[in-house]
């Protein structure tokens, strides 16, 4: 009994001294449309969708026709594409 036990606290410890992320340090590039928030409100309104739809579009992570047009507004109304280390 006290083996499996001495076992377990081992195991425990082993466990703990992991690293989380083996990739720490590597940084990678993220591409977003940036716009006031403002801009953002008008433009959920003139297209009559919420402002999470607006977000997603703007930050590439749905890709359709709404989030085409979204984006396509948002360039008129004088957003800029940019980029963020993540």
């Amino acid at each position: 009994m006290k083996t499996q036990s001495s076992f377990k606290r081992l195991r425990v410890i082993a466990k703990s001294k992991k690293i989380k992320n083996k990739k720490q340090g590597l940084m990678r590039k993220v591409k977003y449309i940036s716009i006031t928030p403002q801009q953002k409100k008008e433009i959920s309104a003139e297209i009559g969708c919420c402002l999470q739809a607006v977000y997603n579009a703007l930050s590439y992570k749905t890709d359709g026709d709404l989030a085409g047009r979204v984006r396509a507004l948002a360039m008129k109304k004088g957003g800029f594409i940019a980029y963020k280390n993540v």
